[in-house]
């Protein structure tokens, strides 16, 4: 399975990724030069729009996209599309869309700290990040993403025509 890095200018779209079930490591740095070692050392796909650290990672025979769509939801169906990947896997709940750390199913007890009264009294079902411990649940925001998701499926179905 492809695992990518994304850049400052791909973090929006990088965080829909994950939320769609894909590995997309956040860049460790904003330097060109340490992010083409992180994608060099950990086997990643660099996502980019510079088009000039696109063509530096290409020559150092590191995997680059550079996508030539503006806006998170047409930057994702064209990353989907050029690397035969789908929209299928959403609500994937199995990565962190802040940090891309796995995500695993959590009682109440165990976030109720973190958690807004209101929000544990009406939702049951919550994931915690086992990387920076962040947590989340289907609140009220919920049909807003699923709205962005049927977006990038349309704009994935058109690129494909």
């Amino acid at each position: 399975m492809i695992r990518f890095l994304e850049d400052i200018m791909m973090k929006k779209a990088g965080r829909w990724l994950r939320m769609l079930g894909y590995d997309v490591e956040p860049g460790e740095s904003e330097d060109d030069d340490a992010l083409l070692a992180q994608a060099q050392r950990d086997g990643l796909t660099l996502l980019t729009k510079d088009r000039e650290l696109h063509q530096r990672a290409l020559t150092a025979g590191v995997g680059s996209f550079l996508p030539t769509k503006n806006g998170k939801i047409k930057e994702v169906a064209e990353i989907l599309a050029h690397f035969g990947l789908n929209a299928d896997n959403f609500p994937s709940r199995t990565r962190c869309p802040e940090c891309n750390g796995p995500l695993r199913e959590a009682g109440r007890k165990e976030v109720e700290a973190k958690v807004p009264a209101k929000s544990l009294e009406h939702y049951s079902q919550f994931w915690l990040c086992t990387k920076c411990g962040q947590v989340f649940w289907e609140g009220s925001h919920w049909e807003k993403i699923e709205k962005e998701v049927e977006k990038i499926r349309a704009e994935l179905a058109k690129i494909e025509k």
